[in-house]
C-alpha cells in the first residue's frame, strides 16, 4: 500500500472470473503503479467492494474504465480514452459513412490531446466545448449518452504530469498477471480462500514488477524481517537456505538436514 500511495496516480481495472466448479461469477480487481500492484478477488462489482478493499486509495487520481463505482467514489477520475474509442469504432464498423467519419474525428481529437502536458482553465473550457460538439453529432442512443457522461472525466490526466489518458497498464497487468489464474480455482470459493489468493497474487505481481523472483523475496524476508523489496540491497548468498534462518519458530520440514551452521 505504501508503495502505491507514493505515486501521484494509479491505474485500476476489473474483470470477471469463475468461482470453482459451481458456475458462479466473481470479479477480480487490480490497482497498479509501475513498481507495485494490489489484487482483490471478490464476489461483486459494487460500490461496497470498491469502498471496502480500495477505500485507502480513492483519494488519489485513478485511471479506469466507465464502471459507475469509480465515478461515485474516486476523487479524481481519468476515464480511459481507449475504451471510448473502442465503442465508437464498433459503431463505425456496424454503421455507415457518417459513423466512420465520427470515429475518425474522435480519433483525431484524441491524438491531438494525448500528448498535451498542461491544462489551463482556458484550455479546459475549449477542449470541453470541442468534445461536447463532437459528441452532439452522434445519433441519440446509449452510445451518445455514454460518451456525454464521460466528458467530466476526460481531461484529468492534464493536471497530473505523466498520467496517460488510457488504462493500458492495468489492462495488460490484469491480463498477463491475473487472467491466467482466475478459472477453476477451488481455493477462491470461500472468503478466506479469496483473501489468501488475493495476497499471493499481489505478492507475485509486485515481485515481477521489481524484477525479482518471489522465492528470493520469501528467502530475504525470512532472513531479515526488516527487508524491503523496494530497496532490496545485496542478495543473500547462494549457500544460504530458507531453513537456515535464525528464527527459532521456523519449522523445518520432515527429512531436512541440520542447519548449515550446526553442520559446520
Amino acid at each position: 500500500k505504501d508503495a502505491i500511495l507514493a505515486w501521484t496516480y494509479a491505474h485500476m481495472d476489473e474483470t470477471g472470473f469463475k468461482i470453482g466448479a459451481c458456475n458462479r461469477t466473481g470479479w477480480v480487481w487490480l490497482a497498479s503503479v509501475p513498481n507495485a500492484a494490489w489484487v482483490v478477488f471478490a464476489t461483486g462489482r459494487t460500490d461496497a467492494v470498491l469502498r471496502e478493499h480500495f477505500g485507502w486509495l480513492l483519494d488519489k487520481a485513478i485511471v479506469a474504465d466507465g464502471l459507475g463505482a469509480y465515478r461515485r467514489w474516486c476523487r479524481d477520475l481519468q476515464r480511459c480514452w481507449r475504451h471510448l474509442l473502442a465503442k465508437v469504432e464498433e459503431a463505425a464498423v456496424r454503421g455507415g459513412p457518417e459513423d466512420v467519419a465520427r470515429y475518425e474525428a474522435f480519433l483525431a481529437f484524441y491524438r491531438r490531446v494525448r500528448d498535451m502536458k498542461t491544462l489551463t482553465p482556458l484550455t479546459m473550457t475549449q477542449l470541453t466545448r470541442e468534445i461536447r460538439a463532437l459528441f452532439a453529432s452522434f445519433q441519440d442512443g446509449s452510445l451518445k449518452t455514454h460518451l456525454e457522461n464521460a466528458v467530466p472525466y476526460l481531461f484529468t490526466f492534464l493536471a497530473y504530469p505523466g498520467m496517460p489518458p488510457h488504462n493500458n497498464p492495468a489492462e495488460l497487468e490484469i491480463r498477463d498477471g491475473v487472467v491466467g489464474q482466475r478459472n477453476v480455482r477451488h481455493q477462491i470459493t470461500t472468503p478466506d480462500g479469496r483473501a489468501i489468493f488475493s495476497r499471493l497474487t499481489t505478492f507475485a505481481i509486485t515481485c515481477r514488477k521489481n524484477g525479482m523472483l518471489p522465492c528470493r523475496a520469501v528467502v530475504e524476508m525470512t532472513r531479515n524481517p526488516e527487508w524491503n523489496m523496494f530497496k532490496p540491497g545485496p542478495q543473500a548468498g547462494r549457500e544460504w537456505c530458507v531453513f537456515d534462518s535464525p528464527a527459532a519458530e521456523l519449522v523445518r520440514p520432515p527429512g531436512a538436514g541440520p542447519p548449515l551452521a550446526a553442520a559446520a
